[in-house]
């Protein structure tokens, strides 16, 4: 969500929106499915908490930033880019979510699968009119 698969450590643009958040009181904690070496490095140079091979959409790593971040779900948002681990898991655990688009037109080979899934049930939610969307 933050940077492409490929990308090891967060852009300048990712800092300063994390400073912005920080200066706002915001409480962030990276929910990642993936390993910690690579989630570590990364949260380390934001100074965020994380969790690393979280199994979303399981609820599990949702329910422990919650009560690391010592907030309500109710309180809570999710943000991410892909529906079936990070809208899912949200939506399965009663909290808001936000889907934006990925920062990368490539992905690993099962976050592949996951987007061919993904774009057809998106279609299908836009033309049952769940859902809009503006293309540019």
């Amino acid at each position: 969500t933050l940077v492409g698969w490929d990308v090891k450590t967060p852009t300048k643009e990712i800092q300063e929106w994390f400073k912005k958040a920080n200066d706002l009181g915001l409480t962030i904690t990276i929910v990642s499915n993936n390993s910690e070496k690579r989630v570590s490095g990364f949260s380390k140079d934001l100074d965020v908490d994380f969790i690393f091979k979280a199994r979303k959409p399981m609820g599990r790593a949702f329910k422990k930033a919650i009560q690391h971040m010592n907030i309500k779900p109710e309180e809570t948002v999710v943000i991410g880019d892909q529906m079936l681990t990070d809208v899912l898991g949200g939506n399965n655990n009663g909290l808001y979510t936000i889907m934006v688009v990925p920062v990368k037109k490539t992905d690993g080979f099962l976050t592949r699968l996951n987007r061919i899934i993904e774009r057809r049930l998106l279609n299908y939610f836009k033309r049952k009119g769940y859902i809009t969307w503006e293309e540019n």
